[in-house]
């Protein structure tokens, strides 16, 4: 029997869906959103394998509750509905765990928990990701086992392995060092310059108005300042305006498309 190291396969489509989720929540916001998935897979030939090849994303609001803590919650019957959409296509799969997205910035342990106790033991997998084109799968992608004991595992992709050491159980979702939120830091703020980088390529086909001009070098000098206490703030602040020049500079290169000068 296959041990928990290579047990589990996840399908490349899946990371294809988890990612389109994702693109679609980001799209009109400048901060990383959350995000939950159920999971559906189904059991392979092999004697005790597994593979994971859907991911659908689990509806949340965001509950007050009277001691003013805030909790996430779903709504069963449009998750359910959904399961039945797809069973109607794959009716081998079943659902199998849950991933949360961003775990070190949102609070899932409310919702996690009633989603295993109305799914009983269907949910044998739990996995967290974080999106970063800057960071190999190994690092952003952290997968538990949930029964009969909850432990660390590795898995595969079915287009190649990705180690990660299971030796020890981890009962905790892992939590992030500063070192990590530096480089999180790092990575997003290069992100931010090359989105810049790409604006000023689109600025030098055309004759753009002063205030874009004006905006775009506030945005250089901000970028280029030392680290400040306020600095995440700041450049959250700063990819809203970006995302705004952007849209002017989309919008310019489409009627260039056009013809239209």
């Amino acid at each position: 029997m296959l041990d928990a190291t290579d047990s589990v396969t996840l399908n490349r489509l899946l990371f294809q869906e988890v990612n389109y989720q994702y693109e679609c929540q980001t799209r009109d916001q400048s901060q990383r959103p959350p995000l939950c998935l159920m999971l559906l897979g189904h059991s392979l030939e092999s004697d005790g394998a597994y593979e994971i090849t859907r991911a659908i994303a689990i509806p949340m609001t965001l509950n007050i509750q009277e001691s003013q803590e805030t909790e996430f919650q779903y709504n069963k019957p449009q998750v359910e509905r959904r399961i039945r959409l797809v069973r109607e296509v794959r009716p081998e799969l079943q659902v199998c765990g849950i991933m949360v997205i961003n775990d070190h910035l949102y609070d899932y342990k409310g919702l996690i928990k009633s989603f295993v106790n109305d799914f009983d033991t269907k949910v044998k997998y739990f996995f967290t990701y974080e999106p970063d084109l800057d960071a190999e799968m190994h690092t952003k992608l952290n997968g538990f086992q949930l029964h009969p004991t909850r432990q660390r595992i590795g898995y595969r992709c079915d287009h190649g392995e990705i180690p990660i050491a299971t030796n020890e159980s981890n009962l905790e979702i892992p939590q992030v060092s500063d070192r990590q939120r530096m480089e999180q830091e790092i990575a997003f703020e290069r992100r931010l310059a090359a989105e810049i980088d790409r604006m000023i390529n689109y600025l030098d086909k055309c004759k753009p108005s002063d205030i874009v001009l004006r905006k775009m070098s506030m945005l250089v000098c901000q970028l280029r300042r030392g680290a400040t206490e306020d600095i995440e703030e700041a450049l959250m602040n700063k990819e809203g305006e970006i995302n705004a020049l952007r849209t002017t500079c989309e919008q310019w290169e489409m009627a260039q498309d056009n013809g239209i000068r």
